[in-house]
């Protein structure tokens, strides 16, 4: 006996058969309410705590996910919108980090990467390894 996640009004668990009765337009519906409540909880807690590095390197992580999500290449200007968006989300928790790690640098580069910067990926990915990124 198999379970499946099916987005209704929440998350539910049904049997594979129950999961095949439903229509597809119901459940990519309650995946989409899910999706946007989850954005608005990420927005809001950003505009909490403004000045905390944690809320923007979640938005900037969900907004990544929601890029990963889409298909087709009629997708390709949401895709480079989001992407953007992660990017500008990732600097400014970059900004308000009293100390960062490599990975966040080179998490920075793979974003700057992805909007087309590639000098800017390249002085991320010196910082990560403690270079000067102008020498």
């Amino acid at each position: 006996m198999a379970f499946y996640p099916v987005f209704l009004d929440s998350i539910e668990w049904v049997l594979k058969d129950d999961r095949q009765a439903l229509e597809q337009a119901r459940i990519d519906e309650g995946a989409d309410r899910l999706l946007t409540r989850a954005t608005r909880a990420l927005l809001r807690w950003s505009e909490y705590a403004p000045e905390e590095p944690r809320p923007w390197d979640e938005l900037a992580t969900w907004t990544l996910w929601r890029r990963s999500r889409l298909v087709g290449t009629q997708e390709r200007a949401s895709a480079q919108a989001l992407s953007e968006e992660a990017l500008a989300t990732h600097e400014q928790a970059l900004a308000l980090k009293a100390d960062t790690l490599p990975g966040d640098w080179f998490r920075l580069s793979s974003l700057r990467m992805g909007t087309g910067d590639r000098a800017g990926a390249l002085a991320a990915v010196e910082r990560g390894l403690d270079r000067d990124p102008d020498g």
